[in-house]
């Protein structure tokens, strides 16, 4: 038994010291071999540049010429960092070697100097301990340190094409820093550590590191990686959702590489700030940053950095909802891509294109831009890119109603996820993968197939929130909040809903927390909880409005179209519960915000504009105008159209349960009946078919009238001007024209036979423009009139009308031809006039808020006919007045601008905004009444009108009834014309009224 007993001892014995002895052998410090010392050495050389500077410094030093060694290192302090380092090494090795080289005594006294102008200039002490850590390093430390070196550099050389190479050598050379106290080793360590965390996708891994790299560059007062620690400790934490500690940390990274002048880091952070802050939605610090960051690249004539400025200003501004502009930026992207010869980011472009015309509708050019990507990764065997492309597919398919389609892109997808993405590559692909189970889920959701969409969005949740994906866990919860509201269950989606806003709140993050609230706020209003819906729709609105402020004008106008539905849904609600008053108070408050901004005096807070100033300002609208007005405001919905009809009495809503599609398949064919969208198609309709042509116009015209005015008819009282408040693509649709119902081909009569007809974009702006007519005050003189006709001399017929019209006025200054130009103009503007009349050419750009413009003077005829927001918007002497142009003009003394040229009433229309372009600018110039086109007049008559129409006025007619009379007149004139025989609405009804009547 003691024998046994003995035997087991030794053999544990053994064990034991076995075992000790591999733990030592596995913990082992790895040492370089003295060849691999030497070999590394030979290597380690300055580039040619850092070597003449240190060459330069080395003699200013010798010959004692302080003030030219100091300026040279105050224009190369950035370099001289990694010249003291190196100055550092090769003197170590020449202490380690026992071998002293010319040099060697030279090398310390500037490393010295170096030190002292680190602490002097840029408060950096840390190089004085760098010194002294080298001085107590032993013998053995020497080779440790040396070692370290060695494998810090194979990081670098593995760290783009061997990254779990790179990782183990970055470790290696940790723990030897560790070892010797290298505080600075140790600090470059950890953070290409945490770069390789991140870049694989383990952003929790990346924060701790981050944070671990960034406590020890502080104390050890390095305050170079202190800068980079922030920014990587920034960036990933942007990745986890916790954007305002990012932006924080990014914000003092950035201050400090102010202070120490690291463009290279400057501009990396502001990039990343950009990112952070446009998630949190200050778009003005993101736009500041990017701008910022742009300036430096074009001061350094980095090509790379404004290529990728432009695909982030593209992503800023489609983050706003201003897509017009997004777009150019992408546009431009893949253009500098496609001269730098990298189609990775040829394709990044393409890709951000495809995503944005899918948000925009434009499905078959948004094909055209992912099919061409898609073409591009595979060529480059980007696994991931594709993966993300291929997602992209599908989502359009998903929303072209094509599910199988979208499903098996989805499918396709994750195959290639699966089967190409390397290993190393697997956690940062989790997240589109997340992403694509989201659609499929989306895709098991609209089949009815709940249960399966439920099990998708819960396993998604769960990938993302152990990944710290904190946005993609909002959303996920956000779809198991709808799975099952969608399933009928009354109680669990509240608290989906519930976790997915105290999560965004948390995020600050305004596009999910908005979906969040807006999300709720339906689910309650499906159970018939108007309260709860009403609180959530209202605080979505201020998230809105809130976001909205930090805008200027017109990205305000883009990213408020994306945001209606809630206005809309508010509206309905309100209308639920019985609140009239309410309802067109959230009707007012979701349109032509953008021009009621503009309108307001300099400085003015309109982060949340009064829920339209109710019963104060409409009373005092109504009281202006005499009791002489009623105003019929449309809103179109998801469900139908309400129609608000207000005067003295009270406010009524009349909703019409008609689909939009079809009620803008009327509209559309109606404008094409009456010639609005094709003049041409329709002249020669109208030569072949004159019959058939009016008969057509009259019958969708009685149709249309029965939509949008017989629902509210016996409300209308005839006796009053009639202020039409249009929405959506009833903006160009000139109610005038519409037929009565008792209209036949051969006794033809429109609404205008029985209503005094006037416009506005809101009852707020009304107001505003009622009120800038009450400040002029009346004059016994006549009135003045300024005429501008045919200055690119190719609108005879606007020559004559001008002369005529000048001809009704006791004073009248006209400028025909030549004699119109824009500096010419803008000097008469300055002088008091009453009238201008403008008869020249105009565009109405559709696209571009800002690229409507009027040509003035000879100079404007060889101006493009079509102007992008690219184009200089302000250049004083082109003869072309532009949006912006005129916005900046003062027209507070005059009463009417009439806008004779073409379409001068059209431009392009945001949902909730309505139209914008030169109309609405004349309004910010202070004009009280406009008379505007909605498209291309015929000049004869034209001239008829405009002629009849200032007579009409000048014998004390006020201008809505002005206008009414002069297109009655042309009616009747043409129908007794043996020629003609018909009054088609294309000669007539084109040109309105806005603003105050009178």
């Amino acid at each position: 038994m003691k024998r046994k007993i003995s035997v087991l001892l030794g053999l544990f014995g053994l064990s034991a010291i076995a075992l000790f002895g591999y733990y030592r052998w596995q913990n082992r410090l790895p040492v370089a071999q003295p060849e691999d010392i030497a070999a590394f050495i030979e290597k380690d050389r300055l580039a040619e540049g850092d070597q003449l500077i240190l060459d330069s410094l080395r003699v200013f030093l010798q010959e004692e010429k302080a003030d030219a060694a100091e300026a040279l290192f105050a224009r190369h302090h950035f370099r001289f960092r990694r010249i003291f380092h190196y100055l550092m090494r090769r003197t170590l090795y020449a202490i380690y070697t026992g071998d002293e080289v010319p040099e060697t005594t030279a090398w310390r006294p500037i490393a010295n100097w170096l030190a002292t102008q680190f602490a002097g200039q840029f408060q950096e002490p840390m190089y004085f301990s760098e010194l002294a850590f080298y001085d107590r390093l032993t013998p053995s430390e020497q080779v440790y340190k040396l070692s370290l070196e060695i494998f810090y550099q194979q990081g670098q050389q593995s760290l783009l094409s061997d990254t779990a190479g790179a990782a183990n050598a970055y470790r290696q050379s940790l723990r030897l820093s560790r070892h010797i106290g290298d505080r600075r080793r140790e600090v470059d360590n950890l953070l290409k550590l945490k770069y390789l965390a991140y870049v694989g996708g383990d952003y929790t891994v990346a924060v701790r590191l981050a944070r671990a790299t960034l406590e020890k560059a502080q104390a050890y007062g390095y305050r170079y990686r202190e800068v980079w620690a922030r920014h990587a400790l920034g960036s990933a934490l942007f990745f986890l959702g916790e954007y305002a500690e990012a932006a924080r940390h990014l914000k003092q990274g950035l201050a400090l590489a102010h202070r120490l002048q690291d463009e290279l880091a400057i501009s990396n952070i502001l990039e990343r700030l950009s990112i952070a802050a446009r998630r949190m939605g200050d778009f003005q610090t993101a736009l500041s940053s990017l701008d910022e960051a742009m300036q430096l690249a074009r001061k350094n004539n980095s090509q790379y950095d404004i290529l990728i400025g432009y695909i982030n200003y593209g992503l800023l501004y489609r983050g706003m909802g201003d897509y017009d502009r997004a777009m150019r930026y992408y546009q431009k992207a893949y253009d500098l891509a496609g001269k730098l010869n990298s189609p990775e980011n040829v394709a990044l472009s393409l890709l951000d294109m495809g995503y944005l015309h899918r948000v925009l509708g434009q499905f078959n050019r948004a094909r055209a831009k992912l099919l061409q990507a898609l073409d591009i990764y595979i060529g480059l065997k980007d696994a991931y890119r594709i993966a993300t492309t291929l997602k992209n597919i599908g989502d359009l398919h998903f929303e072209e109603q094509a599910d199988s389609v979208a499903l098996i892109y989805y499918r396709r997808a994750l195959n290639e996820l699966r089967n190409a993405v390397p290993e190393d590559q697997q956690k940062a692909a989790n997240r589109i993968e997340g992403e694509i189970r989201l659609g499929i889920g989306n895709y098991f959701l609209r089949q009815g197939e709940w249960r399966r969409a439920v099990q998708e969005f819960q396993r998604m949740r769960d990938v993302f929130k152990q990944k710290g994906y904190m946005a993609g866990v909002i959303q996920a919860t956000l779809r198991l909040a709808d799975s099952y509201a969608q399933m009928g269950d009354p109680k669990s989606p509240i608290g989906w809903y519930d976790e997915a806003i105290e999560l965004a709140e948390k995020m600050q993050d305004p596009e999910l927390l908005y979906n969040a609230y807006y999300s709720r706020g339906r689910f309650h209003m499906n159970q018939q909880n108007e309260a709860l819906a009403e609180q959530d729709y209202l605080a979505a609105i201020r998230i809105i409005e809130h976001t909205r402020r930090r805008l200027s004008t017109d990205p305000k106008m883009s990213y408020f179209a994306t945001v209606q539905d809630v206005y809309d849904d508010m509206i309905r609600l309100q209308l639920r519960r019985g609140r009239v008053e309410d309802a067109f108070a959230y009707s007012e408050r979701a349109r032509a915000r953008a021009l009621y901004d503009l309108l307001q005096p300099s400085g003015t807070d309109t982060a949340a504009p009064p829920a339209f100033e109710s019963d104060i300002d409409f009373r005092a609208l109504l009281a202006a105008s005499g009791n002489g007005i009623q105003v019929v405001e449309y809103k179109l919905t998801r469900d139908g159209m309400i129609i608000f009809v207000l005067d003295e009495r009270k406010i009524q809503a009349f909703h019409v349960p008609i689909p939009g599609d079809s009620l803008r398949a009327n509209i559309a064919a109606f404008l094409q009946s009456i010639g609005a969208q094709d003049p041409d198609a329709f002249r020669e309709s109208v030569r072949k078919r004159p019959k058939a042509t009016f008969s057509r116009s009259v019958l969708l015209g009685r149709r249309l009238f029965q939509i949008l005015v017989e629902p509210v008819r016996t409300a209308l009282r005839t006796d009053r001007v009639l202020y039409i408040i249009p929405d959506d693509i009833l903006m160009y649709l000139p109610f005038s024209a519409l037929s009565l119902p008792e209209s036949t081909v051969d006794a033809p009569r429109f609404w205008l036979h029985e209503t005094v007809l006037a416009y506005a974009p809101s009852v707020s702006v009304l107001w505003r423009q009622f009120k800038q007519r009450m400040r002029q005050n009346g004059s016994a003189e006549p009135p003045r009139l300024l005429a501008v006709g045919n200055p690119t001399g190719d609108l005879k017929g606007a020559e004559a009308e001008v002369r005529q019209i000048a001809a009704l006025f006791q004073d009248a200054e006209v400028l025909i031809g030549e004699q119109s130009s824009e500096a010419r103009f803008r000097d008469r503007v300055d002088k008091r006039y009453d009238v201008l009349h403008l008869a020249t050419h105009a565009t109405a750009n559709q696209d571009n808020a800002w690229g409507s413009y009027l040509l003035l003077g000879p100079r404007s005829s060889r101006s493009p006919v079509y102007r992008s927001a690219d184009t200089p918007s302000v250049d004083l002497g082109d003869d072309v007045l532009t949006v912006d142009e005129i916005m900046e003009l003062d027209f507070r003394n005059v009463q009417l601008v009439t806008l004779s040229a073409c379409e001068t009433g059209g431009g392009r229309i945001y949902r909730g905004e309505g139209v914008f372009g030169l109309t609405q600018a004349f309004i910010r110039g202070g004009v009280p009444t406009i008379v505007t086109s909605l498209w291309k007049q015929d000049d004869k008559y034209t001239r008829f009108l405009m002629v009849r129409f200032y007579q009409n006025w000048q014998a004390g007619e006020p201008f809505a009834r002005a206008l009414r009379q002069a297109q009655l007149t042309l009616i009747d004139t043409m129908l007794a014309d043996p020629i003609v025989q018909y009054p088609y609405p294309f000669a007539w009804a084109g040109f309105i009224v806005v603003g105050s009547y009178r």
